[in-house]
């Protein structure tokens, strides 16, 4: 009985003595990943800015290829004038409903992103706190 509690002991010793490398080696690399997740969450949220963007670019260029470079004359009663071209009441409806769509969602994606990015850059350890939460 003497050996196997000695046996016990030494097993118990050595997980201990692992533990402890274990735990010096996660704290002498937690700046470092918390760098690293600081860096890939301002990134993702940069990202979505850059998308956000992109859509509204995108949206206002849909919206001009769907106008007539025409007069109004040419287009008849029917035609409006909107970003320098000439829509007829069709297009100017279906191109609105389009960009009206993609506007609000230029607006949400961008508020989302800069109030993370925001957060992120102000308190970053209420970020980190606040994520591991959610």
């Amino acid at each position: 009985m003497n050996e196997l509690e000695t046996q016990l002991a030494e097993l118990v010793k050595k997980g201990i003595e692992v533990a402890e490398t274990t735990g010096n080696f996660v704290i002498d690399q937690a700046p470092l990943l918390l760098q690293e997740f600081y860096r890939w969450h301002i990134m993702k949220c940069s990202l979505g800015i850059f998308l956000a963007l992109m859509l509204l670019l995108l949206s206002i260029t849909i919206l001009k290829l769907s106008g007539k470079k025409e007069s109004f004359k040419e287009f008849g009663f029917q035609a409006s004038k909107f970003l320098g071209r000439y829509y007829s009441m069709d297009a100017k409806f279906i191109s609105g409903i389009f960009s009206g769509t993609s506007f609000i969602a230029f607006v949400i994606l961008l508020s989302i992103n800069i109030y993370k990015l925001t957060f992120i850059i102000v308190a970053p350890k209420l970020y980190l706190i606040d994520y591991f939460i959610k």
